[in-house]
């Protein structure tokens, strides 16, 4: 039963660096596990952390209790080595974009389906309206008994339009992303929360990732509040008192 455990638990180890390079160390950044282990990188950019579970376990890095990743521990491949290198020295401010070299998400790429999209319905998404022509009066009568297919395309495009920004929603706010960062696990309560929550296309094109997991953190504050404010009054004494005629 002991050996079980140890074969078990894994420590990852590595190095925390602002840039790509290994000559900008960052100290002072937290690694924690969902678990509940806790560390944090030294003057070197040096860190170790142990998991119990590493299969269902998930490894949070923060600065100043800011978050800036997370990453499943089942999916590192080199637990002895796992260096993040950060693209800006200044990552922790929440105007750079920041993406860690060494993670490797194999996932659907969102751009990459897009562009598949406008590659087969180019001419959906390209359609425009034809425009009455006075100097060429045929076609353009033409075009008023071909209203029906067209007022069909625009709704098509519309459509495909609107589809295409769906997707670049649920491409970037996952169940997964907001599990990660709150820590909630029931999923009638994931999907309550990114039902109300759910930020527009133009919103979300605004946030870099930083932004993003700062903003469902920010509304999971209000939710956490509300969820208890129900429960509380789902819980509020009924008055039994009755009047009674003698």
């Amino acid at each position: 039963m002991f050996a079980g455990g140890a074969v078990a638990q894994r420590l990852i180890r590595g190095h925390v660096y602002g840039a790509r390079t290994t000559t900008s160390p960052v100290d002072s950044m937290q690694l924690r596990t969902y678990r509940g282990q806790v560390t944090f990188s030294d003057n070197e950019g040096y860190y170790q952390i142990s998991s119990s579970n590493p299969s269902n376990d998930t490894l949070y890095v923060s600065y100043k209790g800011r978050f800036i990743m997370a990453y499943p521990i089942g999916k590192i491949t080199t637990p002895e080595k796992f260096d993040i290198y950060l693209q800006n020295p200044g990552f922790y401010d929440n105007s750079y974009y920041n993406e860690l070299e060494d993670v490797q998400v194999h996932a659907r790429n969102y751009h990459t389906d897009s562009l598949e999209k406008r590659r087969l319905y180019g001419d959906i998404f390209n359609y425009s309206k034809p425009k009455f022509n006075p100097f060429h009066p045929v076609t353009s009568a033409i075009n008023l008994f071909r209203q029906p297919y067209l007022n069909r395309q625009k709704r098509y495009q519309q459509f495909a339009v609107s589809s295409e920004k769906d997707g670049y929603i649920d491409s970037r706010f996952t169940a997964a992303l907001v599990a990660s960062l709150t820590g909630m696990q029931d999923d009638e309560q994931i999907r309550v929360f990114m039902k109300k929550y759910r930020p527009s296309f133009e919103q979300l094109k605004g946030m870099v990732d930083l932004t993003l997991g700062q903003y469902i953190l920010d509304c999971y504050k209000v939710f956490k509040v509300q969820q208890s404010t129900q429960k509380d009054s789902t819980q509020l004494p009924t008055n039994t008192n009755t009047s009674t005629n003698n």
